[in-house]
């Protein structure tokens, strides 16, 4: 008689579970042995190396569900089915038959190709002499020989400048069309004179059902079929429905997994033989399985938190650290500000503003920094706008003159090591056009385009219309402090930079740098 067994892992009180076996055999053990004690024996395990990665220890009870009898396991399962698959013998009727119609389709494709090999080599010459001497009785003749060919379901013949013969019979479907074109040859000379087309049967393997093949055909698959059914409802019983009980079970599972609920398999069912079977073994490797995914997303959740509260804190650090090196920068500024109103020589206060005005431009980048949620990038677009903001400030309170400033482009982002060495660039070069390209000189107008040239390259051109540099102007040449900065700052960006004149007046400085990842 078959017995009823519950395979199934519950949970008692303390991280163990019972594994319910027949009466008389019940064993408690762990389904999941932390490496700070023995499973059973009291005693103190380590996780053990295997391969280069840490193994935590096994309970006695998991192993022995799945390494019962040692590795070689033979299934009890397919002892238990090997009577009952062995009926599938029979389905060699079924693969008997389709060979048989196999066999069949293949010499109907023969029989075409051979009916089609003699149209073209009996059939065209006749009809090709005939049609060219238009011997219309003796063509009437032929197409309804041609017509008879086996195979052959329907004739046309196109004659040029005649008409067309057509002749059929009882078209079968599916059919082929074959034409061939229809040339004398006179003189060298190949002179179009028709068209043979011809219609062919052409049987796909289940429209040879309907041929005498058919009835042993369907009395053979009859026979397997009343042999399968029984098969497949003693198949459904001791596979399919214990298959789909843990297919919901696993599926209600996954679900809960998502909520953070880890539920154990279990599987009710009647068995022929009371000892453990591969459903038995699946049973407990999942429910193993899943012990080690839950302590295993614990330890997960618990890093991921730490790494989270200690990116959050880098982040505030970071922000802070920006924001303090502002104000410094902003107290070093004042401070060249104070010193520049006490001296007296007109070169001396240029120098201490112009080291003002590059300190602000750096103040200006970690001033982004600290506003920003990315405090590892910057903003170039932005940049420019705020650093053209302050030097016309600048300037317009020194010269009285209103200098306009525009700026166009999206945002690009840069990492922090090119931002310090560009900032310091564009205020160079924005610096020289506010001191030098409008004296004397109304109306003046200074634009920063920003241009990215595809994913790889950023173009930043600093146009302005004011009376442009010395025709004899060479930039390796060139002697002033703020120049020197450019060229070397250029170099370490491993950028390119060109000077051209604007049209109709002024200047154009063009700078195209890389926006790849460099080395730092």
């Amino acid at each position: 008689m078959p017995t009823e067994v519950c395979t199934t892992f519950t949970k008692t009180a303390s991280p163990e579970y019972t594994f319910t076996r027949p009466p008389g055999q019940t064993e408690h053990v762990p389904l999941y042995a932390p490496p700070t004690f023995g499973a059973h024996s009291g005693a103190r395990t380590s996780p053990t190396r295997y391969e280069g990665r840490w193994q935590l220890p096994r309970d006695r009870a998991t192993d022995s569900k799945l390494h019962r009898n040692g590795v070689k396991m033979k299934g009890v399962l397919s002892r238990q089915f090997i009577f009952l698959v062995s009926i599938f013998i029979l389905i060699a009727i079924l693969i008997s038959g389709l060979i048989s119609l196999h066999l069949k389709e293949v010499e109907q494709d023969r029989s075409r190709e051979k009916a089609i090999e003699e149209i073209e080599k009996s059939w065209i010459p006749l009809i090709t002499r005939q049609v060219w001497t238009f011997a219309l009785s003796e063509l009437h003749l032929t197409v309804e020989s041609l017509v008879e060919v086996h195979e052959v379901e329907s004739v046309e013949l196109y004659i040029r400048g005649y008409g067309s013969i057509s002749l059929s019979q009882k078209i079968r479907e599916p059919s082929v069309v074959r034409e061939w074109p229809l040339h004398y040859l006179d003189v060298g000379q190949r002179i179009p004179i028709g068209r043979l087309t011809v219609r062919l049967y052409d049987p796909e393997i289940f429209d040879l059902l309907s041929t005498p093949l058919a009835p042993n055909f369907l009395i053979d698959a009859i026979r397997a079929i009343l042999i399968i059914l029984p098969t497949f409802f003693l198949v459904q019983m001791a596979i399919t429905r214990q298959i789909q009980k843990l297919s919901v079970q696993l599926v209600r599972i996954s679900k809960n997994i998502q909520k953070g609920e880890f539920n154990a398999l279990e599987l009710k069912r009647k068995k022929i033989f009371k000892t453990d079977d591969e459903f038995d073994l699946m049973v407990a490797a999942f429910n193993r399985l899943m012990d080690n995914i839950r302590e295993e997303r614990y330890i997960r959740l618990q890093r991921e938190e730490e790494l989270s509260k200690s990116l959050r804190e880098k982040e505030v650090l970071l922000k802070e650290i920006h924001h303090r090196v502002k104000n410094n920068l902003q107290i070093v500024m004042s401070l060249l500000h104070l010193q520049s109103g006490s001296v007296d020589q007109p070169d001396d206060q240029d120098v201490l503003k112009e080291a003002e005005r590059r300190i602000g431009s750096l103040a200006i980048v970690h001033e982004q920094l600290y506003s920003q949620d990315d405090v590892t990038a910057v903003d170039v677009d932005e940049f420019v706008k705020k650093l053209l903001g302050e030097l016309k400030n600048s300037f317009t309170s020194q010269t009285m003159k209103d200098i306009k400033t525009t700026s166009s482009g999206n945002p690009v982002f840069i990492p922090l090591h090119d931002a310090i060495p560009l900032a310091l660039i564009l205020n160079e070069l924005c610096s020289n056009a506010f001191e030098h390209a409008f004296e004397n000189y109304e109306g003046g107008e200074v634009q920063v385009d920003l241009q990215t040239k595809g994913n790889s390259r950023l173009q930043i051109q600093i146009k302005d219309n004011g009376r442009g540099l010395p025709e004899d102007f060479v930039l390796d040449q060139a002697q002033g402090f703020g120049f020197t900065i450019v060229r070397s700052l250029v170099q370490q960006l491993e950028a390119d930079f060109q000077i051209s004149k604007n049209t109709p007046r002024g200047s154009v400085f063009t700078l195209s740098l890389p926006l790849e990842a460099r080395a730092n």
